[in-house]
């Protein structure tokens, strides 16, 4: 009886420590715990090249259980979210696949004057789909059990009424727990400027930014410098388009193997400490469009980017698209796709040449029962091609997906 009333007792302050007042007495203060079941097919998990023995071509029915809680808090200064998700994948078949992925998140903005805004964010993951980063980057994993964990701040200054200057600068960590991928850490930073041009132009934005990343593997370091201006422009109500173009300089820094000689059957080799450099065009054009019941967004992008789990980075072009239409109150449809390349000459930005191209296709139907609970399904066909080793492989997919979420307070 005793060892209750001392659990009592703590449960104020252990209240108090989560949720202080200033949180509980926020303008919008919600704490939303989730609950959602997937069940897909899949009729080729690695993509592997058609060309490959069938026996190698793994399919399979695979189901996810998630569990999330998500923590909301608004004031007039302050935006706090911090969400926590686990997800459980159990194979019907490949039981060596299943898996337990965690994924935690939390972002905190802070209104210091009405010039001067400071934010906050960090991440954790610990995942292991072959395909969490494809509809991102068009690069398909091994079902590797990976952490990756980045944090970063972002300061936002009005110089005048219609000049907002921006500093970022995020850093990150890339683990695989096997020795057929590559750890990577990666540090970036940019400063970036926007001003109001409505003085020549109505409703139009001018941009400029600079930017500067480091990612280091293993053996291999790269150096990237870039910059790009542009501006954003509001046609109408409804449409804005956003264009930004520039250039990139990258310098890689890696070893390699030089024949010094030969004696009989014996060849000796050192290494060597090599440099290599490169310039580009980059940049991003966007096109959005946001109606009653229509939205839409068409972008394209090229940039220097990771080569996710290999040694090195790539030069990457995406073209994505997506189309959202409420079709009744409860029923709405979507319609998204994408097409990728990555590409790195061997010894240039990557240990070996990589030269890949991705499409996807994913049309999805969902039903709101209402603004807490919902039921999705989706098909999804991509298609992947290895221009190195000349091989094509293709994946179908589909899913049906149920989510609720209930706040328990608000």
């Amino acid at each position: 009886m005793l060892r209750c009333t001392k659990w009592v007792f703590l449960v104020p302050f252990l209240w108090t420590a989560v949720f202080p007042p200033s949180l509980l007495h926020a303008d919008e203060f919600r704490l939303l715990p989730s609950i959602a079941e997937k069940f897909e097919y899949n009729d080729n998990i690695f993509i592997v090249p058609s060309s490959a023995p069938s026996n190698q071509k793994l399919h399979d029915y695979i189901s996810t259980t998630s569990g999330g809680l998500q923590l909301l808090s608004n004031t007039e200064r302050m935006t706090l979210d911090v969400s926590a998700r686990v997800d459980q994948l159990i194979y019907r078949d490949s039981t060596k696949l299943d898996s337990t992925d965690q994924f935690y998140k939390a972002s905190l903005s802070y209104s210091v004057s009405p010039t001067l805004s400071l934010s906050v964010r960090g991440e954790f993951d610990r995942d292991s789909r072959p395909d969490r980063e494809l509809f991102t980057s068009g690069i398909v994993l091994n079902a590797l059990r990976r952490e990756v964990s980045s944090e970063g701040f972002t300061g936002n200054y009005a110089l005048t009424d219609k000049t907002l200057a921006s500093l970022s600068y995020d850093h990150g960590n890339y683990w695989y727990r096997s020795l057929s991928a590559y750890d990577m850490t990666y540090d970036a930073a940019s400063l970036a400027f926007v001003r109001d041009l409505t003085d020549l132009v109505s409703n139009a934005k001018g941009r400029l930014n600079v930017g500067y990343t480091r990612y280091n593997f293993t053996g291999l370091e790269v150096d990237n410098y870039e910059a790009t201006t542009g501006f954003e422009y509001a046609l109408h109500e409804k449409w804005t388009f956003l264009l930004d173009g520039g250039a990139r300089y990258t310098e890689s820094h890696f070893q390699a193997l030089k024949i010094v000689g030969v004696l009989g059957p014996f060849i000796f080799v050192s290494k060597e400490n090599m440099t290599s450099t490169g310039t580009a065009p980059i940049g991003t054009v966007k096109l959005s469009y946001k109606g009653e019941t229509t939205t839409a967004e068409l972008a394209a992008n090229r940039d220097i980017m990771p080569a996710y789990g290999s040694l090195g980075t790539v030069e990457r072009t995406a073209i994505t698209f997506t189309v959202n239409r409420k079709l009744t109150y409860e029923l709405s449809g979507s319609l998204s796709g994408g097409y990728f390349t990555n590409k790195s000459k061997g010894g240039q930005f990557a240990a070996t040449p990589l030269d890949y191209e991705t499409w996807y296709a994913t049309p999805s139907l969902r039903y709101e029962f209402n603004r807490n609970m919902y039921l999705e399904g989706s098909y999804t066909f991509i298609k992947l091609v290895n221009n190195t080793a000349a091989t094509t492989g293709d994946r179908n997919q589909v899913m049906l997906r149920f989510f609720m979420q209930h706040a328990i307070m608000e």
